[in-house]
């Protein structure tokens, strides 16, 4: 993405709303690159382009990713980015699967 460039430092408005625009721009590429190469798994290893997954047989995921940015996606307002993932979470989710994780949240 695109260096924060162009901002009149005697303008904290126009700073702060080009920080904004720059902040969603790369939630949104890295959000595209997950949905791209892991929607479903837990992380997607950003060298390999490949889904991992926590759990033990490692080829089923919780799709934590998608949990994850869920919230992030509402309040950056993306309701269709949101709203896919609500759809994953309804048709996919599940936590009858043998996995041991540390969660630090």
């Amino acid at each position: 993405p695109e260096l924060i460039k162009d901002v009149p430092l005697d303008d904290p408005v126009a700073e702060n709303e080009r920080r904004q625009e720059r902040v969603l721009a790369m939630f949104k590429h890295a959000w595209q690159g997950y949905k791209k190469y892991a929607w479903g798994h837990d992380e997607l290893g950003p060298l390999t382009k490949r889904g991992l997954d926590w759990s033990k047989l490692k080829r089923e995921g919780f799709g934590f990713t998608i949990l994850d940015g869920m919230s992030t996606m509402w309040l950056m307002d993306l309701k269709a980015e949101f709203e896919e993932s609500v759809e994953w979470v309804d048709k996919h989710l599940s936590f009858a699967k043998d996995a041991d994780m540390s969660q630090f949240e």
